[in-house]
């Protein structure tokens, strides 16, 4: 059986690579607002994601973290 797909949004965008956080910015607005109203309440009322923090996932993003700035350790995003 084939999964059906509800295409929601579409847009194209050209940039310079350089500029790839502000095109990441601009496109998450865009997803934003293309959905907006079309997706459920949480049941907290928050639109904030709840994330359950564990020591395992703390320690994974602390040594990701480390390998980013071991790679370019002027660059602060």
């Amino acid at each position: 059986m084939r999964a059906r797909t509800l295409q929601l949004w579409a847009e194209t965008y050209e940039r310079d690579l350089r500029d790839v956080i502000s095109l990441q910015d601009d496109v998450a607005l865009a997803i934003t607002e293309a959905i907006k109203g079309r997706m459920t309440p949480c049941p907290s009322g928050s639109p904030v994601a709840q994330r359950r923090v564990t020591q395992d996932g703390f320690e994974k993003a602390v040594g990701y973290l480390q390998q980013a700035i071991e790679k370019d350790p002027t660059d602060a995003s």
